[in-house]
């Protein structure tokens, strides 16, 4: 929504950026598929990825993340499919990460959106990586 944002500033009057990608250090490997699997303890690691010890042990209240996990599970009919379970994800992300972001190219101007942006990440994200686009 960024980049159409940003390629058509007349048509968008207030934007939400949601957890938004970022220009990434690593180096990122083109994906070959569709989908990419995640397998419960993959997500639990990623909920807590920059999340500083000890914070991370009271962050989500116990029971939380397997309630999310399991309804997550529900809505993939092929998930018990894979051993352990897994979800499938969506690899276009991942492919942005290898033509833009890991390139240090943004896929948009951000300087060419003219609405009002509200941007929503998580306490523990290295918010100097927000101000490179800029």
């Amino acid at each position: 929504m960024t980049k159409f944002a940003s390629e058509n500033p007349d048509k968008v009057s207030r934007l939400v950026i949601y957890a938004p990608q970022w220009y990434r250090t690593a180096s990122t490997n083109k994906p070959t598929t569709a989908y990419r699997l995640t397998t419960e303890a993959q997500a639990w690691e990623r909920w807590y990825n920059m999340v500083p010890y000890p914070g991370n042990l009271t962050l989500i209240p116990d029971g939380v993340f397997e309630a999310w996990w399991n309804a997550t599970v529900a809505t993939d009919p092929l998930a018990h499919n894979y051993s352990p379970p897994a979800i499938r994800s969506p690899n276009g992300i991942q492919l942005d990460n290898y033509e833009f972001w890991s390139q240090n190219i943004a896929p948009y101007n951000i300087s060419n959106v003219k609405c009002p942006v509200l941007v929503i990440r998580g306490d523990w994200f290295v918010i100097r990586r927000f101000y490179r686009i800029f």
